[in-house]
């Protein structure tokens, strides 16, 4: 009787083990990135008074571990990014900064940032738009 109760607490371990185990890895550690807008658009850019404009795109890290943004590349060569490079702790923010040239550009336009990083999203795309325009905005144009 006693060799059944022992192998019967041994299979109640082990069977606790397990499902210690499970919980411990269900709980793993993720990054999670969180903008306050994706999107930025501009509206008119005179050419005659902007030479180059800029949109921040917010974020905060939501999960619970360290987020770091490895890479952040545009769509065009008329834009340059500037983003926080040290890690972004749970609860707190950090930004992703776009730098656009409109010279050469005549019209509407729409440009893609993509803004690689560790978290559970691995990429996130934000977008810039707007018009660009050589005219000055007035009531004299209106005819």
């Amino acid at each position: 009787m006693t060799k059944i109760k022992e192998s019967g607490m041994r299979l109640l371990l082990m069977l606790t083990a397990v499902l210690m185990l499970n919980c411990v890895s269900a709980q793993e550690k993720k990054a999670t990135i969180q903008f306050d807008s994706k999107k930025h658009d501009f509206g008119t850019i005179n050419l005659k008074k902007d030479s180059v404009v800029y949109a921040t795109f917010l974020f905060e890290n939501k999960g619970n571990a360290p987020l770091i943004v490895y890479k952040v590349t545009t769509s065009c060569g008329c834009t340059v990014s500037e983003w926080t490079k040290e890690p972004v702790e749970s609860g707190n923010k950090g930004s992703v900064k776009i730098i656009f040239n409109p010279k050469g550009f005549s019209g509407r336009f729409s440009k893609s940032i993509y803004v690689k990083s560790n978290a559970t999203e691995d990429v996130i795309i934000l977008k810039i738009e707007g018009e660009v325009t050589d005219k000055e905005k007035g009531i004299f144009n209106l005819f």
